[in-house]
């Protein structure tokens, strides 16, 4: 009869003792995929804060295509930067971005050219062409609206040609 004891104990303790064992188990699991579902989170964050600053790379070349001026400066200032606020369709605060153009490079050329016209060929026109490499750091800024703190900022640099608007290089420098 004791015998039958100790073999019922042995069995509870062997139950209890494989129970810990697959709760260790399961534990280690769900923190693995707790780990998982972070990183995940942060890329989808990260991949968004690279959208804002592509949305700056487009604005500033809009700017620079449709403006022979911009952006204006004095002699002495080596940067231009400025930054926007973007917002969703619902007016919901995104983030925003920061554009920085390096104007070291800067050089233009003056083109008088002769009036294409046959009917008045004294007629001469001053013409400012730039001929610079331009190289511009965009820097996207992903912010909680409710917190007013950043989650995710992407910085990509880039060298563009503006006489021919070719991008030159292209570099994405991480992020936070």
């Amino acid at each position: 009869m004791i015998a039958r004891h100790f073999h019922k104990g042995s069995l509870l303790v062997a139950a209890l003792l494989l129970f810990t064992l697959l709760l260790t188990l399961g534990l280690g699991l769900m923190s693995a995929q707790s780990a998982r579902m972070r990183a995940a989170r942060a890329q989808a964050l990260s991949i968004q804060a690279r959208a804002l600053a592509l949305a700056g790379f487009e604005d500033v070349r809009t700017k620079l295509g449709k403006d022979i001026l911009f952006p204006q400066v004095s002699q002495t200032q080596e940067f231009f930067s400025y930054s926007e606020d973007v917002y969703d369709i619902d007016g919901n605060y995104i983030g925003n971005y920061v554009v920085q153009i390096d104007m070291r490079w800067e050089s233009i050329t003056r083109d008088t050219t002769v009036n294409p016209d046959p009917s008045d060929p004294t007629f001469e026109s001053t013409v400012y062409e730039p001929q610079s490499i331009y190289p511009i750091t965009c820097v996207g800024k992903l912010a909680d609206a409710r917190v007013g703190e950043i989650m995710a900022e992407r910085v990509i640099y880039f060298e563009l040609d503006v006489k021919n608007w070719n991008i030159i290089r292209m570099e994405d420098r991480g992020s936070l």
